[in-house]
């Protein structure tokens, strides 16, 4: 059961979060834009690892823009158009939601039982709530804050 983080209390191994897989799927807008919108794939419990230094040659960086390592049970490989979304709820009460694209997937140790996932966190917004219409909103883009803003959280009085 999770706790208010969003963190399993005991956690199957190291796969302490639960996360979405979703497909960004791209369409004409009206506007003469392009119109993202999520569709959730999987619900699946991961290890989401900051990847730490990156590979810099003359102030330019040769490796691909990871920021994340995460680790999950296998999958059917999942493609470069596919991202991980993952919300938490902070001690103050508010949602905070990440959005990580897939950059490389790999097979651990090449069985069948764990991928890891090479991802570049392109968000992480306050929201209102987990729902998927809020993630279409605050995360897509053309990006529309003011359509989903998060409420305003007013002070107890003594």
């Amino acid at each position: 059961m999770p706790d208010l983080s969003g963190r399993l209390q005991g956690g199957i191994g190291s796969l302490r979060w639960l996360v979405t897989l979703a497909r960004r799927d791209q369409a004409p807008d009206d506007n003469v834009a392009i119109e993202e919108t999520f569709v959730p794939l999987a619900v699946v419990h991961a290890d989401i690892q900051p990847a730490g230094t990156q590979t810099w040659v003359q102030s330019t960086q040769i490796d691909g823009p990871v920021t994340h390592f995460i680790n999950l049970r296998w999958q059917n490989i999942p493609s470069n158009a596919d991202v991980v979304l993952r919300s938490t709820t902070l001690r103050d009460g508010t949602q905070r939601t990440e959005l990580y694209r897939i950059r490389r997937v790999k097979e651990l140790q090449g069985r069948k039982r764990f991928i890891q996932l090479e991802c570049e966190q392109e968000h992480a917004r306050a929201t209102p709530d987990d729902s998927l219409g809020t993630r279409n909103a605050m995360l897509t883009e053309p990006y529309d804050g003011a359509a989903a803003a998060p409420p305003q959280i007013m002070p107890v009085k003594p």
